[in-house]
Protein backbone atom coordinates (compact mmCIF):
# COMPACT_ATOMS: atom_id res chain seq x y z
CA UNK A 1 0.00 0.00 0.00
CA UNK A 2 1.41 3.37 -0.95
CA UNK A 3 1.96 6.17 1.47
CA UNK A 4 -0.93 8.12 -0.05
CA UNK A 5 -3.25 5.13 0.30
CA UNK A 6 -2.30 4.64 3.93
CA UNK A 7 -3.00 8.33 4.61
CA UNK A 8 -6.48 8.11 3.03
CA UNK A 9 -7.34 5.01 5.05
CA UNK A 10 -6.19 6.71 8.26
CA UNK A 11 -8.23 9.80 7.41
CA UNK A 12 -11.33 7.65 6.79
CA UNK A 13 -10.90 5.89 10.14
CA UNK A 14 -10.57 9.17 12.01
CA UNK A 15 -13.65 10.56 10.30
CA UNK A 16 -15.59 7.44 11.21
CA UNK A 17 -14.53 7.52 14.87
CA UNK A 18 -14.74 11.29 15.43
CA UNK A 19 -17.27 12.89 13.04
CA UNK A 20 -17.27 16.67 13.29
CA UNK A 21 -21.05 16.89 13.66
CA UNK A 22 -22.55 13.65 14.98
CA UNK A 23 -26.09 12.67 14.07
CA UNK A 24 -28.94 13.05 16.60
CA UNK A 25 -29.16 9.30 17.21
CA UNK A 26 -25.49 9.37 18.23
CA UNK A 27 -26.14 11.90 21.04
CA UNK A 28 -24.91 9.59 23.84
CA UNK A 29 -21.62 9.25 22.00
CA UNK A 30 -21.53 13.05 21.65
CA UNK A 31 -21.89 13.42 25.42
CA UNK A 32 -19.14 10.89 26.09
CA UNK A 33 -16.87 12.47 23.52
CA UNK A 34 -17.56 15.95 24.90
CA UNK A 35 -16.75 14.82 28.43
CA UNK A 36 -13.60 13.11 27.25
CA UNK A 37 -12.45 16.25 25.43
CA UNK A 38 -13.27 18.33 28.52
CA UNK A 39 -11.07 16.02 30.57
CA UNK A 40 -8.32 16.55 27.99
CA UNK A 41 -8.72 20.34 28.42
CA UNK A 42 -10.00 20.68 24.86
CA UNK A 43 -12.82 22.93 25.98
CA UNK A 44 -13.65 24.29 22.55
CA UNK A 45 -14.01 20.82 21.09
CA UNK A 46 -15.98 19.69 24.13
CA UNK A 47 -18.47 22.56 23.80
CA UNK A 48 -18.91 21.83 20.06
CA UNK A 49 -19.77 18.19 20.72
CA UNK A 50 -21.94 18.83 23.76
CA UNK A 51 -24.08 21.36 21.92
CA UNK A 52 -25.08 18.70 19.39
CA UNK A 53 -27.10 16.83 22.01
CA UNK A 54 -30.75 17.40 21.14
CA UNK A 55 -32.95 19.17 23.72
CA UNK A 56 -35.35 16.25 23.67
CA UNK A 57 -32.74 13.67 24.54
CA UNK A 58 -32.45 12.33 28.09
CA UNK A 59 -28.80 13.44 28.30
CA UNK A 60 -29.57 16.99 27.21
CA UNK A 61 -29.43 18.58 30.69
CA UNK A 62 -26.18 16.81 31.48
CA UNK A 63 -24.71 18.01 28.21
CA UNK A 64 -26.01 21.55 28.88
CA UNK A 65 -24.32 21.63 32.28
CA UNK A 66 -20.95 20.60 30.84
CA UNK A 67 -21.45 23.02 27.98
CA UNK A 68 -21.64 25.80 30.56
CA UNK A 69 -18.43 24.60 32.18
CA UNK A 70 -16.69 24.29 28.82
CA UNK A 71 -17.62 27.84 27.85
CA UNK A 72 -16.56 29.07 31.29
CA UNK A 73 -13.15 27.42 30.91
CA UNK A 74 -12.69 29.21 27.58
CA UNK A 75 -13.60 32.60 28.99
CA UNK A 76 -16.88 32.72 27.07
CA UNK A 77 -18.70 34.03 30.10
CA UNK A 78 -21.93 35.16 28.47
CA UNK A 79 -22.36 31.85 26.65
CA UNK A 80 -21.61 29.98 29.84
CA UNK A 81 -24.11 32.04 31.84
CA UNK A 82 -26.77 31.47 29.19
CA UNK A 83 -26.26 27.69 29.45
CA UNK A 84 -26.58 27.66 33.24
CA UNK A 85 -29.61 29.95 33.24
CA UNK A 86 -31.26 27.76 30.60
CA UNK A 87 -30.61 24.77 32.85
CA UNK A 88 -32.16 26.59 35.82
CA UNK A 89 -35.29 27.41 33.85
CA UNK A 90 -35.75 23.75 32.94
CA UNK A 91 -36.96 20.81 34.95
CA UNK A 92 -36.01 21.30 38.65
CA UNK A 93 -35.07 17.62 38.79
CA UNK A 94 -32.10 18.35 36.54
CA UNK A 95 -30.77 21.35 38.44
CA UNK A 96 -27.45 21.07 40.24
CA UNK A 97 -26.70 22.55 43.63
CA UNK A 98 -23.39 24.02 42.44
CA UNK A 99 -24.92 26.13 39.64
CA UNK A 100 -25.25 29.22 41.91
CA UNK A 101 -21.52 29.00 42.61
CA UNK A 102 -20.70 28.97 38.90
CA UNK A 103 -23.11 31.82 38.25
CA UNK A 104 -21.49 33.83 41.04
CA UNK A 105 -18.09 33.45 39.42
CA UNK A 106 -19.56 34.40 36.05
CA UNK A 107 -21.15 37.53 37.50
CA UNK A 108 -17.75 38.43 38.92
CA UNK A 109 -15.98 37.91 35.59
CA UNK A 110 -18.64 40.01 33.87
CA UNK A 111 -18.10 42.87 36.33
CA UNK A 112 -21.46 42.39 38.04
CA UNK A 113 -19.87 42.38 41.47
CA UNK A 114 -22.92 43.12 43.59
CA UNK A 115 -24.85 40.27 42.00
CA UNK A 116 -21.86 38.00 42.42
CA UNK A 117 -21.57 38.93 46.09
CA UNK A 118 -25.25 38.29 46.73
CA UNK A 119 -25.43 34.85 45.11
CA UNK A 120 -22.08 33.66 46.49
CA UNK A 121 -22.93 34.77 50.03
CA UNK A 122 -26.20 32.87 49.93
CA UNK A 123 -24.48 29.81 48.51
CA UNK A 124 -21.81 29.89 51.25
CA UNK A 125 -24.45 30.20 54.00
CA UNK A 126 -26.21 26.96 53.07
CA UNK A 127 -23.15 25.02 51.92
CA UNK A 128 -22.01 22.20 54.21
CA UNK A 129 -19.05 21.03 52.15
CA UNK A 130 -15.99 22.86 53.52
CA UNK A 131 -14.15 22.99 50.22
CA UNK A 132 -17.06 24.46 48.31
CA UNK A 133 -17.84 26.92 51.09
CA UNK A 134 -14.26 28.16 51.14
CA UNK A 135 -14.33 28.64 47.38
CA UNK A 136 -17.58 30.59 47.58
CA UNK A 137 -16.19 32.78 50.36
CA UNK A 138 -13.08 33.45 48.32
CA UNK A 139 -15.04 34.75 45.33
CA UNK A 140 -17.29 36.75 47.64
CA UNK A 141 -14.10 38.33 49.00
CA UNK A 142 -12.93 39.05 45.47
CA UNK A 143 -16.24 40.77 44.75
CA UNK A 144 -15.89 42.92 47.87
CA UNK A 145 -12.33 43.77 46.86
CA UNK A 146 -13.50 44.79 43.39
CA UNK A 147 -16.22 46.97 44.96
CA UNK A 148 -13.61 48.74 47.08
CA UNK A 149 -15.05 47.42 50.34
CA UNK A 150 -11.63 46.55 51.72
CA UNK A 151 -12.59 46.11 55.37
CA UNK A 152 -15.23 43.50 54.55
CA UNK A 153 -12.95 41.81 52.01
CA UNK A 154 -10.21 41.63 54.63
CA UNK A 155 -12.61 39.92 57.06
CA UNK A 156 -13.65 37.32 54.46
CA UNK A 157 -10.09 36.42 53.44
CA UNK A 158 -9.08 36.24 57.11
CA UNK A 159 -11.89 33.73 57.74
CA UNK A 160 -10.55 31.49 54.96
CA UNK A 161 -7.06 31.58 56.46
CA UNK A 162 -8.28 30.91 59.98
CA UNK A 163 -11.04 28.37 59.39
CA UNK A 164 -10.15 26.66 56.10
CA UNK A 165 -6.37 26.17 56.04
CA UNK A 166 -6.82 23.00 53.98
CA UNK A 167 -8.68 24.84 51.21
CA UNK A 168 -7.22 25.08 47.73
CA UNK A 169 -7.93 28.82 48.00
CA UNK A 170 -5.74 29.26 51.08
CA UNK A 171 -2.70 30.66 49.24
CA UNK A 172 -4.83 32.88 47.00
CA UNK A 173 -6.69 34.23 50.05
CA UNK A 174 -3.38 34.97 51.81
CA UNK A 175 -2.13 36.87 48.77
CA UNK A 176 -5.37 38.82 48.47
CA UNK A 177 -5.27 39.66 52.17
CA UNK A 178 -1.89 41.31 51.70
CA UNK A 179 -3.21 43.25 48.73
CA UNK A 180 -6.18 44.41 50.77
CA UNK A 181 -3.85 45.73 53.48
CA UNK A 182 -1.80 47.57 50.87
CA UNK A 183 -4.96 49.04 49.33
CA UNK A 184 -6.18 50.21 52.72
CA UNK A 185 -2.81 51.86 53.43
CA UNK A 186 -2.89 53.46 50.01
CA UNK A 187 -6.41 54.77 50.62
CA UNK A 188 -5.35 56.20 53.99
CA UNK A 189 -2.33 57.92 52.46
CA UNK A 190 -4.43 59.40 49.67
CA UNK A 191 -6.93 60.62 52.22
CA UNK A 192 -4.16 62.27 54.23
CA UNK A 193 -2.73 63.87 51.10
CA UNK A 194 -6.14 65.19 50.08
CA UNK A 195 -6.72 66.53 53.57
CA UNK A 196 -3.27 68.14 53.65
CA UNK A 197 -3.86 69.73 50.26
CA UNK A 198 -7.28 71.00 51.29
CA UNK A 199 -5.86 72.38 54.53
CA UNK A 200 -3.03 74.04 52.61
CA UNK A 201 -5.47 75.69 50.23
CA UNK A 202 -7.65 76.71 53.17
CA UNK A 203 -4.62 78.15 55.02
CA UNK A 204 -3.53 80.08 51.95
CA UNK A 205 -7.03 81.48 51.51
CA UNK A 206 -7.19 82.47 55.18
CA UNK A 207 -3.80 84.07 54.88
CA UNK A 208 -4.90 86.05 51.84
CA UNK A 209 -7.92 87.32 53.75
CA UNK A 210 -5.83 88.23 56.81
CA UNK A 211 -3.24 89.90 54.60
CA UNK A 212 -5.93 92.02 53.01
CA UNK A 213 -7.27 92.90 56.45
CA UNK A 214 -3.80 93.84 57.64
CA UNK A 215 -3.29 96.19 54.70
CA UNK A 216 -6.67 97.77 55.28
CA UNK A 217 -5.92 98.19 58.98
CA UNK A 218 -2.55 99.75 58.27
CA UNK A 219 -4.13 102.12 55.77
CA UNK A 220 -6.74 103.11 58.34
CA UNK A 221 -4.09 103.69 61.01
CA UNK A 222 -1.99 105.78 58.67
CA UNK A 223 -5.01 107.84 57.76
CA UNK A 224 -5.82 108.34 61.42
CA UNK A 225 -2.23 109.31 62.21
CA UNK A 226 -2.25 111.83 59.39
CA UNK A 227 -5.46 113.33 60.71
CA UNK A 228 -4.09 113.59 64.23
CA UNK A 229 -0.84 115.14 63.04
CA UNK A 230 -2.78 117.59 60.86
CA UNK A 231 -4.94 118.58 63.83
CA UNK A 232 -1.84 119.17 65.91
CA UNK A 233 -0.31 121.36 63.21
CA UNK A 234 -3.50 123.37 62.82
CA UNK A 235 -3.64 123.89 66.60
CA UNK A 236 -0.03 124.95 66.73
CA UNK A 237 1.02 121.79 68.46
CA UNK A 238 -1.78 122.12 71.06
CA UNK A 239 -5.03 120.24 70.86
CA UNK A 240 -8.12 122.46 70.71
CA UNK A 241 -10.36 121.63 73.66
CA UNK A 242 -13.94 122.51 74.53
CA UNK A 243 -14.41 125.53 76.88
CA UNK A 244 -15.83 123.50 79.73
CA UNK A 245 -12.67 121.37 80.26
CA UNK A 246 -10.38 122.30 83.15
CA UNK A 247 -6.60 122.61 82.82
CA UNK A 248 -6.15 119.24 84.58
CA UNK A 249 -8.41 117.58 82.13
CA UNK A 250 -6.48 119.26 79.34
CA UNK A 251 -3.21 117.72 80.51
CA UNK A 252 -4.76 114.29 80.70
CA UNK A 253 -6.18 114.74 77.22
CA UNK A 254 -2.71 115.65 75.87
CA UNK A 255 -1.12 112.64 77.51
CA UNK A 256 -3.84 110.37 76.17
CA UNK A 257 -3.30 111.69 72.66
CA UNK A 258 0.42 110.99 72.83
CA UNK A 259 -0.13 107.45 74.10
CA UNK A 260 -2.65 106.75 71.36
CA UNK A 261 -0.26 108.01 68.71
CA UNK A 262 2.55 105.83 70.01
CA UNK A 263 0.29 102.77 70.20
CA UNK A 264 -0.95 103.29 66.67
CA UNK A 265 2.55 103.68 65.29
CA UNK A 266 3.82 100.59 67.14
CA UNK A 267 0.92 98.43 65.96
CA UNK A 268 1.36 99.60 62.37
CA UNK A 269 5.04 98.68 62.44
CA UNK A 270 4.27 95.27 63.94
CA UNK A 271 1.67 94.56 61.30
CA UNK A 272 4.04 95.52 58.50
CA UNK A 273 6.74 93.24 59.88
CA UNK A 274 4.26 90.36 60.21
CA UNK A 275 3.11 90.74 56.63
CA UNK A 276 6.70 90.87 55.43
CA UNK A 277 7.47 87.57 57.24
CA UNK A 278 4.35 85.94 55.78
CA UNK A 279 5.33 86.99 52.27
CA UNK A 280 8.85 85.57 52.69
CA UNK A 281 7.49 82.23 53.93
CA UNK A 282 5.10 82.02 51.00
CA UNK A 283 7.89 82.67 48.50
CA UNK A 284 9.93 79.81 49.99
Amino acid sequence: MTRKSRFLVLLWVCAALFPLFPRAEEAPDALKTGLWLYGESDFSGAAAWLRTVDSGHRDYHEALYWTGLSELAQGNYRESLAAFESLERGDPAHRRAEIPYHKGRLFFYLGRYEEALLILSKYAEVQTDRGRKAHALYWAGESLYALGQYDRAEDVFAVILEQYPESAKFEAAAYRLELVKLKKNEAELLSILRWTNEESVKTIEEYRIREKTYHQTIAAYRKRLAELERNEQEAGGVEVLPDDLSSGETDLRDQDLVMRLLALKTEAISLEELISEKMELEDE
